[in-house]
């Protein structure tokens, strides 16, 4: 009795590791885009909300690795992918999105619904203790910027940022009024097993949790231009609502198809963009010209920078100019070439080889989706893979919460290969040889 309560403290104690790390995470990838950051830069408190999360994260993984005995040969090759992409990450000057990895490797042994459940519950007041530092002059005061500036931003450093982080918490809400089976190991009770039922009717606070999404998404445009991240927003509740209700056999037969077409999304957006990018013709007019004025010209500038900057198989430093704002409020200088499709972006900077990486990390966690009938989730991975033809930052963990799910998604594949190997080897001694 005594080594299995014992072995329950540990899971308990490094699932609680992880939590805390997860927790920490995302408020320091909040603040860090926000003006905050701006107070922390002085002194020594940047470096220890950097490193505090990850101090949390690796602990959490050393319990699991010298006590609880659980890592196998798999294991390695996840943390070959982790140290490489933080290399890649490295060298292009982005060492936050360490956290985003050693976040998703960790989600594996954890219940999703309970991550998705923190993240919104943090990126909430998160978001909303920034924008009142903003309105109540706090942040204005300790930097000193112009008052039309914050309040443009809401008190991050770019406008789209707030909306962004709405964009998740309108998923994440949704998610979890969801009644779907399972994600990540702990199942949620959803008609027969393996299939998902009709959600069950909205109580009081479901219903007042869409009237508050519904009324910010209509309304946080006035401030900080978030069309986009709005129209989005939109689309997520719409899906809900319509996914919410009985659906017909007919209407069951169509969504199964769509299912599948669904998990060829990415990788059809990242051709998509790739072409695109490569037949626009300047000045030519045609249906991709008009299509590239409705874009605000963003199909120009991912040709633009293909082809001054080109892409290879590693990671590359690349500065783009963006019209936005820096750390103290002012405007950037010099000629606008940023590139907001996130395909192209993280071709560039990230090189190839992580780029289909990516694309089949993504490609596991949408088959994990699809598998346990977490139908909201995969049309939501959809959805985002078509919002990235327009923006750039869906990669990140604090804008895409939903890509914690390539950590249990990805153990499994990792499984299913031992398991076939297994299988494979049993069959080869077994074999009458002549």
């Amino acid at each position: 009795m005594k080594p299995i309560m014992k072995r329950c403290n540990l899971e308990e104690a490094a699932g609680l590791l992880y939590r805390l790390g997860f927790s920490f995470s995302l408020l320091f990838l909040m603040f860090s885009s926000s003006f905050v950051k701006k107070l922390l830069l002085d002194g020594p408190a940047y470096r220890i909300l950097f490193l505090l999360p990850l101090f949390l994260l690796l602990l959490s993984e050393a319990l699991r690795f010298l006590f609880l005995r659980e890592y196998r040969l798999s294991d390695l090759l996840s943390w070959a992918l982790i140290l490489f992409s933080s290399y890649l990450s490295i060298r292009n000057d982005q060492r936050a999105l360490i956290h985003g990895f050693l976040l998703i490797y960790g989600a594996r042994k954890q219940d999703i619904r309970r991550l998705f459940r923190i993240a919104a519950l943090l990126l909430s007041a998160g978001a909303f203790s920034v924008v009142l530092l903003s309105f109540f002059g706090i942040i204005l005061y300790q930097i000193g910027e112009k008052d039309g500036i914050l309040r443009h931003s809401m008190g991050f450093s770019y406008p789209l940022v707030l909306p962004a982080y709405l964009l998740t918490i309108t998923m994440l809400s949704l998610l979890l009024l969801s009644p779907q089976e399972e994600a990540g190991g702990t199942a949620v009770p959803a008609g027969k097993a393996g299939e998902s039922g009709p959600a069950q009717p909205l109580g009081g606070w479901g219903r007042l949790l869409l009237s508050l999404l519904l009324f910010f998404n209509l309304t946080v445009h006035r401030w900080c231009i978030g069309d986009l991240s709005r129209g989005m927003s939109l689309l997520f509740l719409l899906l809900f609502l319509y996914l919410s209700t009985r659906l017909s056999k007919k209407t069951e037969k169509l969504l199964s198809v769509l299912d599948r077409l669904s998990l060829l999304s990415y990788p059809l957006c990242f051709l998509l963009s790739l072409a695109a990018a490569f037949f626009y013709r300047p000045g030519a007019g045609g249906w991709l010209g008009r299509l590239n004025s409705l874009l605000n010209r963003r199909i120009e500038y991912s040709q633009l920078s293909l082809f001054r900057y080109g892409f290879g198989l590693f990671s590359r430093r690349i500065s783009w100019v963006g019209a936005g704002t820096d750390l103290n409020g002012t405007a950037v200088p010099g000629q606008y070439d940023y590139v907001d499709n996130v395909y192209l972006s993280v071709l560039q900077r990230y090189g190839l080889l992580f780029t289909l990486l990516s694309l089949f990390l993504l490609f596991l966690a949408m088959r994990y989706c699809c598998r346990r009938r977490w139908r909201l989730a995969l049309y939501f991975f959809a959805l985002l893979s078509f919002h990235g033809l327009l923006e750039d930052k869906i990669y990140l963990i604090e804008y895409n919460t939903l890509l914690l799910l390539i950590g249990p998604a990805f153990s499994e594949f990792l499984v299913e290969l031992e398991i076939c190997a297994g299988k494979r080897r049993q069959k080869q001694e077994y074999r009458i040889r002549p």
